[in-house]
C-alpha cells in the first residue's frame, strides 16, 4: 500500500500542471493623473482600478503594514532607508521615493497580495520588472510608457494575480550600472484571501493518504 501511494503521489506531483497567472496592466500618466487633491486622487484610483486598496504614499520613510523594501544585498525592512524622499515625479501628496538603482535590484515585498499597483518615473535605461522573481520585461517597453520630460512620472503599473495565486515581490532590476535614478509613488496593494484550488486539495488529500499509509506500514 505504501509503495503504491508513493508512486501515485509522485506521479501527481510531477504531472499536475502548475498555472502561474499574473496580469500586468499599464497606464499612461497623461490618461489618469490630473492632480493630488482628494477628488482627483479618487478619480485616478478609479481609472487605475485600485479603489479601496491600501496606499503607501511615501510622504515619510516608514512604510505601511504589509509592505517592505529591500535593495539587493540588504535585509528587507519596513522603511525606505535614510533619505530617498523627493518632490518630483509625484502621483500623490508632495513626495515620491527616489532610488539610485545602480547595479542590482529595488525590491518591494508584500504579505500575499492579490493585486499591486505602483507609479514609476524617470526610467531612462534598461530597467526590468520582476514579479515573484519572474522577469516581465523592460519598463520602457510597457504599452503605455510615456516619457514627457526628465524627473517626471511616466507609467503606472497594476499587477493582478490569477485565481489561487499571490504576489509576494515586485522588483526593478538593472543589469548594467548607469546611475539611473527611479521614482516610485502611490504604491497600492490589495491583500489576498486565497482559497486552494480543487487540484491543490486533491494533492493534500493524497499527501494525507501517503503519510497515513506510511504510519500503518511502520
Amino acid at each position: 500500500m505504501l509503495k503504491k501511494c508513493k508512486i501515485v503521489f509522485l506521479a501527481m506531483f510531477l504531472f499536475t500542471p502548475y498555472i502561474y497567472s499574473i496580469t500586468v496592466t499599464s497606464f499612461a500618466h497623461t490618461a489618469v493623473f490630473t492632480g493630488t487633491n482628494a477628488s482627483q486622487q479618487a478619480s485616478m484610483d478609479a481609472l487605475l482600478g485600485i479603489t479601496g486598496y491600501a496606499i503607501e504614499n511615501f510622504e515619510d520613510t516608514t512604510l505601511i503594514a504589509g509592505v517592505q523594501f529591500g535593495p539587493q544585498g540588504t535585509t528587507p525592512s519596513s522603511t525606505t532607508g535614510a533619505g530617498g524622499l523627493d518632490g518630483r515625479a509625484i502621483w500623490d501628496g508632495s513626495s515620491s521615493f527616489l532610488t539610485d538603482i545602480g547595479q542590482g535590484e529595488d525590491l518591494f515585498l508584500f504579505d500575499n497580495a492579490a493585486s499591486v499597483g505602483i507609479g514609476i518615473g524617470d526610467v531612462e535605461t534598461d530597467v526590468r520588472m520582476l514579479i515573484n522573481g519572474v522577469d516581465f520585461g523592460l519598463i520602457r517597453s510597457l504599452p503605455n510608457y510615456n516619457r514627457t520630460q526628465d524627473n517626471h512620472r511616466e507609467v503606472y503599473v497594476r499587477i493582478d494575480a490569477g485565481q489561487g495565486e499571490t504576489i509576494n515581490s515586485v522588483g526593478f532590476s538593472q543589469a548594467v550600472p548607469s546611475g539611473d535614478g527611479i521614482f516610485y509613488d502611490h504604491l497600492a496593494f490589495l491583500e489576498s484571501n486565497v482559497v486552494p484550488e480543487p487540484s491543490t486539495w486533491f494533492m493534500m488529500l493524497f499527501a494525507s493518504t501517503f503519510f497515513v499509509a506510511r504510519k500503518r506500514n511502520k
